[in-house]
């Protein structure tokens, strides 16, 4: 059995916040823009909520990207905790949103999440193949 370094494991820590703090930053400064544009009282507009999913779909990819970067690409235990952080954080959302936002909505996000940041992950995995074998 491996036995991460103190950098190793701060290294991962710092990956898997960052990843989630620049998702988080995107999505609110996104959520900001459209209320401008929508939602007052009661349900959100068809067309905000499918706009803001796709973003936050964008976002969670960038997140997983960057966490790859900040935790060198063998570390998948960073990808695990980014992950896990984020379905924490989503189901807390969910249960707390449940009442004022489209059911259909919330469960969608908590679904594209992992998917998302995974692919944002393997994005940064290929970039790294492609620079590496020239």
């Amino acid at each position: 059995m491996r036995v991460k370094s103190r950098n190793s494991i701060g290294r991962i820590i710092f990956a898997v916040v960052a990843g989630y703090l620049a998702n988080a930053i995107l999505v609110l400064a996104t959520e900001e823009l459209l209320s401008w544009l929508g939602p007052g009282a009661g349900a959100p507009p068809l067309g905000y909520v499918v706009i803001d999913l796709l973003s936050q779909c964008i976002y969670t990819m960038v997140g997983g990207y960057l966490c790859r970067v900040m935790a060198r690409s063998s570390q998948r235990v960073a990808l695990a905790g980014l992950i896990g952080l984020g379905v924490l954080v989503g189901t807390a959302s969910l249960i707390t949103s449940w009442k004022n936002e489209p059911h259909w909505y919330g469960v969608a996000l908590l679904a594209v999440y992992p998917p998302c940041v995974w692919i944002g992950w393997t994005l940064k995995g290929r970039v790294i193949g492609k620079y590496s074998s020239s």
